[in-house]
């Protein structure tokens, strides 16, 4: 469940393979989530900077360019600028709000099934590039922590002979949870209910 989370981040490092050359941009990386690999997916792409021969810090060898930042709020936004869209559900659809960002079908965040990770030729010219290309450290960060709260009322009122009167009310919101349930277990969204009983 992604939804828990604001950020899927990984470091990507690039080099050329045996001097066969290698430029910036030559090659992309991508992340493909979802329900399934073909039909219910999201994915995310982006240029990789070449590190060259004799960079050896962490900053050439690990650069800030390399540094894969999906946002998870951006994949909600994306389904819903394809469907003010009126664009295809079996179509890829690729943002031009979040450059980088394509959706197919109709994933769901709330049970991602599927993790693909990969590289690709961006340009499709049937020029052949090799090189060699790392990934390093996939994790989801920063888990919304914003806690909720509960609330529960009954009033019981009797009319003397005449009958009985109940009224109940409970509500809870976006992030509450017991002291048993664990940090996944918390309420995603916000509930009140209401009940009103009689008896004359």
């Amino acid at each position: 469940d992604f939804r828990n989370y604001k950020h899927l981040r990984m470091f990507l490092h690039a080099e050329e393979f045996q001097g066969q050359g290698l430029n910036d941009g030559d090659l992309w990386g991508f992340i493909r989530i979802g329900t399934d690999y073909t039909n219910n997916y999201y994915e995310y792409s982006f240029p990789l900077k070449v590190t060259r021969a004799g960079q050896n810090t962490a900053e050439q060898i690990w650069p800030e360019e390399n540094h894969m930042d999906l946002v998870v709020a951006y994949l909600a936004a994306l389904k819903q600028e394809r469907d003010l869209n009126g664009s295809s559900l079996t179509q890829p659809f690729f943002s031009t709000i979040h450059p980088g960002y394509k959706i197919v079908g109709t994933p769901d965040i709330s049970i991602i099934k599927i993790i693909c990770i990969g590289i690709r030729n961006p340009k499709n010219d049937g020029i052949k590039h090799c090189g060699e290309v790392w990934f390093n450290e996939l994790r989801l960060e920063e888990f919304n922590n914003q806690g909720g709260w509960a609330a529960e009322a009954r009033a019981d009122v009797k009319l003397a002979d005449f009958g009985n009167v109940r009224l109940t009310s409970h509500i809870h919101t976006f992030g509450y949870g017991a002291l048993d349930k664990k940090l996944n277990e918390r309420s995603r969204d916000d509930v009140r209910g209401y009940a009103f009983v009689s008896n004359f």
